[in-house]
């Protein structure tokens, strides 16, 4: 070999560790479920005007008294606890019966069937729900 060229240097990969796999992996996952969530969330919202069943969400830790003198305010009638405190299904039969809530104290109101249900209920809370005779439609008559 001649004196002018140089043997490049020989250089080892190093492992990638385990945890750090993990980690990213966890962490890239977890952030894609909370977006996804969120953005479920945004688009099942629902509109101040609707009236009928739906699940209240109220800002956490909310005393239970303020939630229920928003219930009261609201003209609602509770249907169901969930498995958060500051989540209810309600009911109201006035127009704008979302947008009381909202004027009362609420964040927002979801079709209790909805996607949003199962972050709130656990994942059978939907199917629950759906076959809860609250919120099948009456029978047909013959």
């Amino acid at each position: 070999m001649p004196n002018d060229q140089h043997p490049e240097p020989h250089t080892e990969a190093r492992p990638v560790s385990t945890f750090w796999v993990t980690f990213w992996t966890l962490t890239t996952g977890g952030v894609a479920i909370v977006v996804l969530l969120v953005a479920l969330a945004l688009v099942t919202r629902l509109e101040d005007e609707t009236s009928g069943a739906v699940l209240a969400v109220f800002p956490p830790r909310t005393p239970q008294d303020r939630i229920f003198a928003a219930i009261e305010q609201s003209d609602a009638r509770v249907l169901r606890a969930t498995r958060l405190s500051n989540a209810w299904i309600l009911e109201g039969t006035e127009p704008s019966f979302v947008g009381a809530l909202k004027a009362a104290g609420a964040l927002g109101a979801w079709k209790p069937v909805s996607g949003v249900s199962f972050a709130v209920g656990g994942c059978g809370f939907g199917a629950v729900l759906s076959n809860d005779p609250l919120f099948s439609p009456p029978p047909a008559s013959s």
